[in-house]
């Protein structure tokens, strides 16, 4: 009775943990890594330039930034990238897309 128990609750430690793990990496997937690069003298004078944003705004920026994030986590994404620096050391380039900041 004691070994079933036993038996019963280290299989329950290794399913916690596992559910744990697999929750963490679902999580990790979503939101990116937390650890941002920054740079003090780019910050302070965005956060200037921003100073009177409204709340809309700042909602609206919020959310594209989190797509962005999820977009540039994603093998398509480094596709494209080397779709462009091959087209770029061949002295053509086959996009048609611009961006312009």
């Amino acid at each position: 009775m004691l070994i079933e128990i036993a038996a019963a609750l280290e299989g329950l430690l290794f399913t916690c943990a596992w559910a744990r793990r697999r929750r963490a990496q679902r999580r990790h997937l979503w939101t990116g890594n937390r650890c941002s690069i920054h740079l003090p003298v780019v910050d302070d004078y965005l956060k200037q330039q921003t100073a009177g944003a409204s709340r809309v705004e700042v909602f609206a920026a919020s959310q594209l930034a989190a797509v962005c994030r999820k977009a540039v986590q994603t093998q398509s994404f480094q596709s494209v990238l080397l779709h462009g620096i091959r087209s770029a050391r061949r002295g053509k380039l086959t996009s048609i897309w611009r961006v312009t900041l």
